[in-house]
């Protein structure tokens, strides 16, 4: 559960597992049971309050500071957030490490960390309505095109967009970014040099680097902090 605002790009998961989300309470949740039940890290009762929303590829949801929520096991993803260290967590244990306890809740206490929590119920029609984004085409070539997933419309805290090529397409940029190969191969162009991108590949753009080009049949996702006011 963080106190800062996050955003998911879904790109796959496991083939033996259902991808679900859990986001914001779908019933109501009594805030003294709940804290019991993180006390004992008891995850059935914590998850009680939830109804599981299967997600697939190509999903795109805003998780706005201090909406509940949990990501299902199998799961592969991009995470992008607020730029802040602000973060509660109300699960100890995860993969076989442990949580020291101050690393939970900011140094501060487990009634700190619940206060942060959003309990209102949502119904999973509402949770689709309102936090899984839809993209805004803003740029269209011969060659692919660009569209906005996170972006001042819908959050103030950073930037996302999707880059599919089938060719090639040029970008501009007002920051620094961070590119994602999501899928597909090709090339990057940049301040007069050249290299091969595959899936999974991750580049640094300086805030030097305005425009670029990308070759090639590929999606890729960048990465940017919020707009300067």
């Amino acid at each position: 559960m963080p106190e800062k605002t996050e955003g998911y790009v879904i790109l796959g998961h496991r083939p033996d597992v259902q991808p679900l989300l859990y986001l914001g309470f779908q019933h109501p949740v009594n805030p003294e049971e709940f804290r019991r039940a993180v006390a004992a890290q008891d995850r059935t009762a914590m998850l009680r309050g939830f109804d599981p929303i299967p997600v697939r590829r190509g999903d795109v949801f805003l998780v706005p500071g201090g909406l509940p929520h949990a990501i299902g096991a199998g799961i592969f993803m991009i995470e992008i957030m607020e730029p802040t260290d602000f973060v509660a967590r109300l699960e100890f244990e995860c993969g076989g490490y442990t949580l020291p306890e101050e690393a939970r809740f900011m140094g501060r206490d487990l009634d700190f960390g619940l206060s942060m929590l959003d309990f209102t119920p949502h119904s999973v029609a509402e949770i689709r309505e309102r936090f899984f984004l839809r993209p805004v085409i803003t740029d269209q070539q011969p060659g692919g095109e660009r569209q906005a997933l996170f972006h001042p419309g819908n959050t103030p805290c950073f930037r996302g967009d999707r880059l599919q090529t089938n060719g090639k397409l040029t970008v501009t940029t007002d920051s620094f970014a961070v590119l994602i190969v999501t899928a597909g191969a090709g090339r990057i162009e940049a301040a007069g040099e050249e290299r091969d991108l595959v899936f999974g590949d991750r580049i640094f753009l300086p805030f030097a680097t305005r425009e670029f080009t990308l070759h090639g049949r590929l999606e890729a996702f960048l990465a940017r902090p919020p707009a300067i006011p």
